[in-house]
């Protein structure tokens, strides 16, 4: 995959939030506006920016990032995720502890 593709995006979200879980906010942050010239709409990027910019104090920023994504169309996988979630969390609810 090329080194602005997909894959690179997913990889370096994951790396933001591992820099988030740390405390390591503004390496997250830069890392993610770096990525987010590769795709300006890819909702994890954006979340994940409103997240940093909300640890950085920069909350104009988190701002502009929270209304990028409620701009953004639902999306039908992003439905079907939720739904599956759902159903999941149910079918754990059914099982109780054994004493």
């Amino acid at each position: 995959m090329s080194p602005g593709g997909t894959e690179s995006i997913l990889l370096t979200n994951g790396k933001a939030v591992a820099n988030l879980q740390r405390g390591m906010y503004q390496e997250a942050y830069d890392d993610l506006l770096r990525v987010l010239q590769l795709d300006q709409r890819n909702p994890d990027t954006l979340v994940n920016l409103a997240c940093a910019a909300t640890h950085l104090g920069k909350l104009e920023e988190t701002q502009k990032y929270k209304q990028t994504l409620q701009q953004l169309p639902s999306v039908g996988s992003a439905q079907a995720y939720t739904a599956g979630l759902q159903e999941l969390s149910n079918s754990f609810s059914r099982f109780q502890p054994t004493k």
